[in-house]
């Protein structure tokens, strides 16, 4: 499921761009199961690790946002393949829904404890 808000619906003008960017760091981690290092989100964050960024008077997630900016669309779940919260790497996130955000967090726990 696609949300109504896209690229469109932000005023994402170069000085946000930039904004935006200015908090990401290039060189974070490569995670076990990735080939490529995650984009680590360096500015303001939730308790749970996602970053938050804010853009036309509202707040996003900056996983969220950094896909908004690769496909132009919001899914109504934005998925981590890297298993990072602070990555804002494009080619690390994948759209979903509710659904497959929770299969995806069991196959990791089962994983971790193996």
């Amino acid at each position: 499921m696609v949300l109504a808000m896209c690229s469109a619906d932000m005023n994402i003008t170069q000085s946000v761009l930039q904004r935006f960017w200015g908090n990401v760091d290039k060189q974070g981690p490569v995670m076990d199961h990735m080939d490529s290092r995650c984009w680590i989100w360096t500015g303001a964050k939730k308790s749970t690790g996602y970053g938050r960024f804010s853009v036309s008077g509202k707040y996003v997630a900056a996983h969220r946002f950094a896909f908004l900016l690769g496909s132009g669309e919001l899914p109504e779940q934005v998925l981590h393949k890297c298993n990072n919260p602070e990555c804002c790497r494009f080619n690390h996130l994948g759209a979903g829904d509710c659904h497959l955000n929770l299969i995806d967090q069991l196959v990791r726990r089962v994983k971790d404890k193996q």
